[in-house]
């Protein structure tokens, strides 16, 4: 099951519509929303055989549909598995695939599982102002201490942009999984 968030808009008790704060006036044969369904198969390219894997929406402009998809590959089974070095980066499937809206024709995918520390893992994707961005959550076992690492992708070609470093302590700015802006305020859902 999906919740989706969605904003409507109604008059105020009946009364006259207020101005916008947005200063456009949306006419009444303004398109509110579109409905298409677009179905998606992710390239994937597993290694082998997988555990499993899901599929999430990173976010939706007028060019790009970004998925992220993340799982894992079968884990060993049996004792003589060395569970304390074992290295799950090994078992990890974390990819982002980007897909053309107008054509529904994949781009690129991105295997986002060699910029993981070793011991990392994805906090979340997000697609937001033309950019994706993967944070990835790094521990370190010596100080007990986390960091997020933002990594910024251009759609358009898949390559890696930009880095960006936080203390544990800086990233409480967006804890969000999507943000939207509407009339001047940011909305975290």
């Amino acid at each position: 099951a999906m919740v989706l968030p969605f904003a409507a808009c109604n008059k105020k008790n009946g009364q006259e519509r207020e101005k916008s704060t947005a200063g456009t006036k949306i006419s009444a044969e303004s398109p509110w929303f579109e409905d298409k369904m677009v179905i998606l198969k992710p390239d994937l390219k597993l290694k082998k055989e997988a555990e499993y894997v899901q599929h999430s929406v990173a976010g939706v402009d007028e060019n790009y549909i970004i998925v992220y998809s993340n799982g894992n590959y079968k884990m060993p089974t049996g004792d003589n598995v060395d569970w304390q070095n074992i290295d799950y980066r090994d078992y990890s499937i974390n990819a982002i695939t980007v897909v053309d809206k107008n054509t529904e024709k994949i781009l690129s995918t991105v295997d986002l599982v060699p910029e993981f520390p070793k011991n990392g893992y994805i906090d979340r994707v997000t697609y937001k102002d033309g950019k994706i961005c993967a944070s990835l959550m790094a521990f370190n076992e010596a100080d007990f201490s986390e960091k997020r690492v933002d990594l910024f992708y251009d759609p358009a070609t898949g390559k890696l942009t930009d880095k960006k470093e936080f203390a544990s302590s800086q990233e409480g700015e967006n804890r969000y999984d999507r943000t939207f802006e509407t009339c001047g305020y940011t909305i975290g859902v």
